[in-house]
């Protein structure tokens, strides 16, 4: 399955289709648009934090380890605790701004990315493997494990004309 997350002008969809042909998720709606501007901030503050400095973000320490972002888009407020190690890599990014979306229904519950080292990538750090995991109600529900693909990491690539 081949997944996309979307989050543009305010809007929010997740779109998985199985070998290109078969949709096995399509989600949209207000509980989407928050999940996907969740998801931007998560992919923003693991990837290329350096987006945050111009979108409004907002920063505050929560201790020696821990700060909280807050980002505003579109008439949406979506918050990130974010945790890090001793050298500043984040290696926890959670949110209870995320909806899952189970058999019985929409639920928003708290979402986290761990991040389990840092890799280096032509001098650029990038995260290691790592999951996404609810904290449900009947306990943890990872749902991905992800990993960046050698060689599939390409940066600084010219806007299209």
């Amino acid at each position: 399955m081949l997944g996309h997350d979307t989050y543009l002008e305010g809007r929010g969809r997740m779109l998985g289709r199985l070998a290109g042909r078969w949709t096995v998720a399509d989600g949209a709606g207000p509980e989407m648009d928050v999940s996907e501007l969740s998801t931007w901030l998560n992919d923003a503050l693991l990837l290329a934090p350096s987006m945050l400095l111009r979108t409004g973000a907002t920063w505050r320490a929560l201790g020696t380890d821990r700060f909280e972002v807050t980002v505003i888009d579109s008439g949406h407020t979506v918050r990130a605790e974010v945790t890090i190690d001793r050298y500043g890599a984040p290696v926890d990014v959670a949110t209870t701004d995320r909806w899952a979306d189970l058999p019985g229904g929409m639920v928003q519950a708290r979402w986290h990315t761990p991040v389990q080292w840092w890799i280096d990538v032509d001098g650029r750090p990038f995260p290691g493997p790592g999951p996404a995991i609810w904290d449900l109600a009947t306990g943890p529900l990872t749902y991905v494990d992800g990993r960046f693909v050698p060689g599939s990491l390409v940066v600084n690539i010219p806007p299209p004309t």
